[in-house]
């Protein structure tokens, strides 16, 4: 059987496509289902619309590191961005800080965060 080539691959305008075209008719599925299939203010339809983009590998995983680093997500929601399982640990949970990779509700506790005049009175 052979098989034709149309056209080269391009990521980009893969992911415009998803983004703009491709988005826009799921949203309007999701809240046509939401609407009426569901009898629960609470529950909607909700498509996974990430799997669609075509991600670089190392790019997704620079963003996700950023992201952990930063605090923006927790270390299990990282891994969820990887469809890893979610391990069973508080500390997972916890969003952490740059500085010296702790809770974000430690910081506070960091000598060096304080001022000159806060560590001499203690």
């Amino acid at each position: 059987m052979l098989y034709y080539r149309v056209g080269n691959y391009n990521e980009e305008e893969y992911n415009n496509f998803i983004s703009t075209t491709v988005n826009f008719i799921a949203t309007a599925i999701q809240q046509e289902l939401t609407k009426k299939l569901t009898y629960n203010d609470k529950w909607y339809f909700k498509f996974n619309q990430k799997s669609l983009i075509h991600y670089n590998l190392q790019a997704k995983t620079d963003f996700v590191i950023s992201m952990v680093q930063n605090g923006i997500i927790s270390r299990n929601e990282a891994r969820n961005e990887f469809d890893y399982n979610l391990k069973d640990d508080k500390a997972m949970d916890e969003i952490l800080l740059l500085e010296n990779y702790i809770p974000i509700n430690q910081s506070k506790d960091q000598e060096k965060l304080l001022k000159v005049g806060d560590k001499n009175e203690q």
